[in-house]
């Protein structure tokens, strides 16, 4: 009889830190030993394909470049380019919880710049809500009181993580 894969959300900042998309390709291997990894990187693009603003603006209303369609956040909060932006990130939000209601086990990476987002946050203690296992290794040094709140166990880098998961996970 073989035993049932977990599901396995990994959480943590999606930003222009190249660290923030490598921690979930190195962790990918060890974590698909357990279960099953989601990693949102991969998979909201192609889950909310379609939803993306395309053609973006050159420009914000006070001059700066559009690299990114966040940046439409900056856009006048009545302005077409806002409601796009909102639109867009409703959706993301709705996905990743809804990977986070579905999944067995949260893990996440949380570094020092965390504290400037949100998704995070929200995962976390969504998880920690769902009486979900939150396994964390803090980069940071300093991860709000909240956040230690809401994990089953927190770890001072990746490989204790992933050493502590393949033998609580029997693999």
């Amino acid at each position: 009889m073989s035993k049932r894969k977990l599901k396995i959300y990994g959480a943590g900042r999606m930003g222009d830190d190249p660290r923030d998309e490598q921690w979930r390709e190195e962790i990918t291997e060890d974590m698909e030993k357990i279960g099953i990894f989601w990693n949102p990187y991969l998979l909201e693009p192609i889950q909310l394909k379609g939803l993306r603003p395309s053609r973006l603006p050159d420009k914000t209303p006070d001059g700066q470049e559009v690299k990114h369609w966040c940046d439409l956040r900056h856009f006048p909060k009545n302005s077409a380019e806002y409601k796009r932006f909102q639109k867009y990130m409703k959706a993301i939000i709705k996905y990743d919880l809804e990977l986070v209601r579905k999944a067995d086990i949260i893990i996440v990476r949380w570094s020092k710049d965390c504290k400037t987002g949100g998704g995070t946050h929200g995962e976390v203690t969504f998880g920690a809500y769902l009486d979900k296992p939150v396994y964390c290794f803090n980069e940071s040094k300093n991860i709000p009181a909240w956040i230690e709140g809401c994990c089953t166990k927190i770890f001072d880098n990746m490989k204790d993580l992933v050493n502590f998961l393949l033998k609580e996970y029997e693999v």
